[in-house]
């Protein structure tokens, strides 16, 4: 969705924010397949088709953001309406909460198995920590550069996040762990997650018919 977000903005000005943490992902689910590659079918296609498309992804991705810094202009950063103060503190503060987690399941994956809401091998702790610091950093950046048209494709994206999560949670409870408190923060987070990506992006439409 990320990905799909930036390829459609109109700019490089719109893109910056969601194409550099695409990247990071890229880069960081490279590392996660490379230091546990023997937990992958390297003699089916599929094994040697993730591989390839993550040594490629991060090569296309740099390729294009070179090409495309020719032309930054800036003029997204200059103009445009500013954050509403309570959606860029909620940003923010979401954003803080996701790099936490993301740390924890990249830098220690048995402990974050132990806090998380369902069961997590090390690899799917990493996989989902590297997704999880790349909405992180978009969340950061959108607060850095504090301009809510950026924030206008970010908002989808973080709508489809919520939604497609309460969905899973909604489908799979069964799965999910014995900790209730675990597992009401877990959803709880996604709600607010859902209801930032909403306001951000009627916010946004509000702003670009005045």
């Amino acid at each position: 969705m990320l990905l799909a977000t930036g390829a459609r903005a109109p700019n490089w000005d719109a893109a910056r924010p969601i194409v550099l943490p695409v990247l990071v992902i890229a880069v960081v689910l490279l590392a996660v397949t490379l230091v546990h590659l023997d937990r992958f079918d390297m003699d089916s296609l599929f094994g040697v088709f993730w591989l390839c498309a993550y040594i490629a992804a991060p090569l296309s991705l740099l390729y294009g953001i070179a090409a495309e810094r020719g032309s930054h202009t800036g003029e997204a950063q200059r103009s445009g309406r500013r954050l509403p103060g309570g959606l860029r503190a909620v940003i923010a503060g979401e954003a803080v909460v996701m790099l936490a987690a993301s740390g924890l399941m990249l830098l220690a994956p048995d402990t974050a198995a132990d806090l998380w809401p369902w069961a997590l091998t090390p690899l799917v702790s990493r996989a989902l920590g590297a997704f999880t610091l790349g909405v992180a950093l978009v969340g950061l950046m959108v607060v850095r550069e504090d301009r809510l048209v950026l924030f206008s494709g970010t908002a989808v994206a973080y709508l489809a996040l919520g939604a497609l999560q309460l969905l899973a949670v909604a489908l799979h409870g069964a799965d999910l762990g014995d900790d209730g408190t675990a597992n009401s923060l877990y959803v709880a987070f996604l709600a607010a997650i859902l209801a930032t990506g909403a306001y951000g992006a009627i916010a946004a439409r509000a702003s670009s018919r005045s």
